[in-house]
C-alpha cells in the first residue's frame, strides 16, 4: 500500500476507535449496576469494589468475592459491550469481557488495547509481512477480534506443550484502573495501583491483573472451551510466516487489589522481615481457575491407569513408559511419592518436548477433585436427604460448583462454557501477616495451576510475588 494511502487508512481507523475506546476504557460493561446491588444468588455482569463487611477477614469472603468477579469479568461481550447472556451469540462461542482490557505485547513489554489500531498495526508490521495476511484478516485483527500471541515460557522459565506437542501460549491483561495508574506513574516513582475501596456495587474497583494460558484448538478434544481467533507472531518475520489459528483458554490467574485488613502498627514493627513483606502485599489476593480436563488428579498408580478414559490437554499416558513412571514416581503401596516427583528420573510435571505428563495432586481443602466438579457431583453437595447433605462438601467445593449449577438456567447459557473453568482457590494475607487459607504441608499447596505453574509442586502466590515489590507485587511491571 502506498505510504499516503496507508496513512489515511490508519487515520480513519484511529478516529473510529475513539467511540469504541470510550466503551472499552470503562471498568464495567455499560449498564446500570444498581439493579445488581445483591449478586450473591445469581450471576451478574457487575462486581463490587471490595468484600462485604460481614465477610471481611475470612476465607469464605474471598471465595465469594472471587466468584462474583469471575462472573462479571467473563460476561459475554461484543465490541466492548455486554450482550444478553441467553442470546444465541453465547450458546456456542462467546467473547469474555476481560479480553477487551489492555493486553501486554511480549516483545516490547508495552500494554495496549486490542482495539487500538495504531498499536496493533505496529505489532503486526514488526513481525508479519504484508504478503502473509490478506486485507480482510488484517482488518479483523486490528479491530480487536483477534488475540495476538507469540512464543512464551511458563513462570518457571520453561515452555509447556500440550498432548499434540504444540506449545502453550501465555498472555497478561490488565483492567483500565491498572493501566491508567501505570501510565500516569512518573519515572522513578514507586508504582502503587489503586485499591477497591467499597464493598457496594457503586464502589470504586481496584486494579485487576490477569494471566491466561491458551492452547491451539485440538479437533480430537471433545471438551468445551472459551475460544478465540489468534495471530501467532514470529520473532523473525523473514524466517517463518505468522500463523492464524484458533486458541482455547485452559487456565486463568486473577490478581485483585482491595483495601487490606487493618493491622496494628506495633505488630508490623516487631514482625520478622518475611511477615512484613506479606503485610506489604496484603492488599492483593490471587484466585486461580483452570479447565477441569487439563490434567488428572493422581494420588496412586491406579489413577494413572484410570486416566486413560479421559482426554486431557496436558497429560497423555499413551506416550509414557508406564513401568518407568511406576518405578520412578511412586513409592510404597503405589502411592505418589512427593520426594520422587522432584527427581529428574520422574517425568511427571517435568518439561518435555513432543509429549506431556502434567498431573494434579490431592488438594487438602476440597472434597471434589477439579475434574470431578460436574452437575451430578455438585447436586449431591447441595441436596438434602433426611436433613443431611448427600455429600459433605467443603465451602471451596460449593463455590466451585456455583457456575455449574447456574448453567442449568436458560438465561445464563454462556455458563455451559464457563463452568468448565473450576476455581482452584484464593490466596490472601490476614492482619497477622499469615498467608491464607492455612493448610498442612502433607499435601499440595493450594494455588498450583497445571498450566500456569506446571513444573512446581509447592506453588505459593504470595511468597512468589513479594519478590516483585518494585512492580507493586506484579512481575509484569518489573523492568529487566
Amino acid at each position: 500500500m502506498p505510504q499516503l494511502g496507508k496513512f489515511l487508512l490508519l487515520t480513519l481507523l484511529l478516529i473510529s476507535s475513539f467511540s469504541a475506546d470510550s466503551i472499552g476504557n470503562r471498568q464495567l460493561p455499560i449498564l446500570d449496576c444498581k439493579e445488581y446491588s445483591s449478586i450473591e444468588k445469581r450471576p451478574s455482569p457487575c462486581f463490587p469494589g471490595g468484600i462485604s463487611r460481614g465477610q471481611i477477614g475470612n476465607d469464605q469472603g474471598f471465595l465469594t468475592y472471587s466468584l462474583k468477579q469471575f462472573y462479571a469479568i467473563n460476561w459475554p461481550s461484543n465490541d466492548g459491550k455486554i450482550i444478553e447472556s441467553g442470546s444465541k451469540n453465547s450458546s456456542i462461542r462467546y467473547f469474555p469481557y476481560w479480553l477487551t482490557w489492555y493486553v501486554r505485547d511480549t516483545s516490547s513489554r508495552r500494554f495496549y488495547k486490542s482495539s487500538d489500531y495504531l498499536e496493533t498495526y505496529r505489532v503486526i508490521d514488526k513481525h508479519c509481512s504484508d504478503l502473509e495476511l490478506n486485507k480482510e484478516t488484517k482488518h479483523r485483527i486490528v479491530s480487536g477480534e483477534f488475540l495476538i500471541v507469540s512464543s512464551s515460557k511458563s513462570p518457571q522459565g520453561e515452555m509447556l506443550f500440550d498432548r499434540k506437542g504444540k506449545e502453550i501460549f501465555y498472555k497478561t491483561h490488565i483492567n483500565p484502573t491498572a493501566f491508567n495508574a501505570y501510565i500516569n506513574t512518573a519515572k522513578g516513582t514507586k508504582l502503587n495501583f489503586p485499591t477497591g475501596k467499597d464493598h457496594s456495587i457503586s464502589g470504586e474497583r481496584g486494579a485487576v491483573v490477569l494471566k491466561s494460558a491458551w492452547k491451539e484448538v485440538d479437533p480430537d478434544d471433545p471438551n468445551t472451551y472459551v475460544t478465540v481467533q489468534a495471530l501467532i507472531l514470529e520473532e523473525d518475520k523473514l524466517s517463518k510466516p505468522c500463523n492464524v489459528v484458533e486458541l482455547a483458554l485452559i487456565s486463568l490467574h486473577v490478581a485483585s487489589k482491595m483495601t487490606p485488613l487493618t493491622y496494628i502498627k506495633e505488630f508490623y514493627t516487631y514482625a520478622d522481615q518475611m511477615k512484613r513483606k506479606f503485610l506489604d502485599a496484603s492488599s492483593w489476593s490471587w484466585a486461580t481457575y483452570e479447565h477441569r480436563y487439563n490434567a488428572p488428579t493422581i494420588t496412586s498408580f491406579l489413577d494413572i491407569q484410570a486416566s486413560q478414559k479421559q482426554y486431557w490437554s496436558l497429560f497423555d499416558v499413551n506416550k509414557l513408559n508406564i513401568n518407568m513412571i511406576k518405578k520412578e514416581c511412586f513409592g510404597e503401596n503405589n502411592k505418589v511419592d512427593l520426594m520422587k516427583l522432584t527427581q529428574t528420573a520422574c517425568l511427571l510435571n517435568k518439561p518435555l518436548r513432543n509429549k506431556t505428563a502434567i498431573i494434579r495432586l490431592n488438594q487438602e481443602n476440597r472434597v471434589l477433585n477439579i475434574e470431578n466438579v460436574s452437575l451430578q457431583a455438585c447436586e449431591k453437595c447441595t441436596k438434602l436427604e433426611n436433613g443431611k447433605y448427600v455429600d459433605s462438601c467443603d465451602y471451596l467445593d460449593n463455590t466451585a460448583c456455583k457456575p455449574v449449577l447456574d448453567a442449568r438456567k436458560d438465561n445464563f447459557r454462556h455458563l455451559n462454557i464457563l463452568s468448565n473453568y473450576v476455581l482452584g482457590d484464593v490466596q490472601w494475607v490476614d492482619s497477622r501477616g499469615v498467608i491464607r487459607p492455612i493448610v498442612s504441608n502433607k499435601k499440595e499447596s493450594l494455588l498450583r495451576n497445571t498450566a500456569l505453574e506446571p513444573y512446581s509442586l509447592k506453588s505459593n502466590c504470595v511468597a512468589c510475588h513479594v519478590r516483585a515489590q518494585k512492580g507493586d507485587f506484579m512481575f509484569a511491571f518489573v523492568k529487566g
